[in-house]
């Protein structure tokens, strides 16, 4: 009974050690992938003053929402001129953050900031002009928000790992329909993942 006792003991030993050290890895990949987030701050450092000319704009109606959008074009230092429209679904591009609104009162007093066929100070990334990046006012990227964005990063990404595992357990023990359906998890999590991850990358 005393060796019984023994083998169990260093069965579970060894379930402990593997929990601590698949726990350990899940927690430190999803600490180096919040650290994508340093990105957006090194590239807001490299923004450009340039000006943007109006030449259109208008209230985009999304179901309950309102968003002020442009038509305008970029004149970068070197004497390089974009031409850039919103894009409705999309963060604002030139504003420091997203503007939806829930009166179309409320968007409307953003177009009367700005006339049509009149000039404003915006800023620019060089690396990326044609990326929708002139935003109107010093864009910045303050401490709380990058934190915000870090510990976001953080949750989804474990979140993200559970699931990926949860499915790849899932798939060793179901019978057929129950593996496709765990590997169409898996893919779709890994998907959403990546694309989030490349979101990042570029959205700035």
């Amino acid at each position: 009974m005393s060796s019984g006792r023994n083998v169990l003991s260093a069965e579970q030993r060894r379930l402990r050690w593997k929990l601590w050290i698949g726990g350990g890895a899940i927690l430190l990949t999803s600490c180096l992938l919040s650290l994508i987030n340093l990105h957006s701050l090194f590239v807001y450092q490299t923004y450009q003053q340039g000006m943007c000319t109006i030449e259109s704009s208008n209230i985009y109606k999304d179901r309950s929402h309102y968003t002020p959008e442009f038509t305008y074009i970029l004149h970068t230092k070197d004497g390089h001129q974009e031409e850039i429209t919103d894009e409705p679904n999309g963060p604002h591009p030139m504003m420091q953050d997203e503007t939806l609104y829930d009166a179309e009162f409320n968007a409307q007093v953003i177009l009367d900031r700005y006339e049509v066929g009149q000039s404003y100070p915006c800023w620019y990334n060089p690396a990326n002009l044609g990326g929708n990046t002139a935003v109107l006012g010093h864009p910045s990227y303050t401490i709380d928000r990058l934190l915000g964005d870090c510990l976001g990063t953080f949750v989804a990404s474990l979140v993200m790992q559970i699931i990926v595992i949860g499915s790849l357990a899932w798939f060793k023990r179901a019978g057929p329909f129950g593996k496709i359906g765990a590997a169409m998890l898996c893919a779709f999590v890994v998907l959403v993942g990546v694309s989030g991850l490349f979101f990042v990358w570029t959205g700035v």
